[in-house]
């Protein structure tokens, strides 16, 4: 749930930022960029099967963040603060969600 929080975070922030100019073609494109980048997160099963300490998972997530930007980068011809903002939103989304849902069940 939150994958797909973060993936319409970015699909808002670009509908927002460029308006009607991105067609629907435009926004699959964002959208199977945004899940691609994704695939680094399979990393996290290293972390199951093995003890790594926390600070490879961080280091995983901002693996995770930067192919991200990268990818939205290519996929929207657009720059680099442009690419980071896009993907502070999905972020942001998914960062509200989690303290939600932290907030009524505190044992997670």
């Amino acid at each position: 749930s939150e994958t797909v929080l973060f993936v319409l975070g970015i699909l808002l922030a670009v509908w927002l930022y460029y308006g009607k100019r991105n067609s629907i073609k435009q926004c699959t494109y964002v959208v199977m960029a945004t899940v691609l980048s994704f695939f680094g997160r399979t990393f996290m099963i290293l972390c199951i099967i093995w003890s790594y300490p926390v600070q490879f998972v961080n280091l995983i997530n901002l693996f995770v963040v930067c192919s991200s930007v990268v990818s939205l980068k290519a996929c929207l011809n657009s720059g680099l603060l442009a690419s980071c903002l896009i993907v502070s939103c999905g972020m942001l989304l998914q960062l509200a969600f989690q303290l939600i849902v932290y907030t009524f069940d505190p044992s997670i």
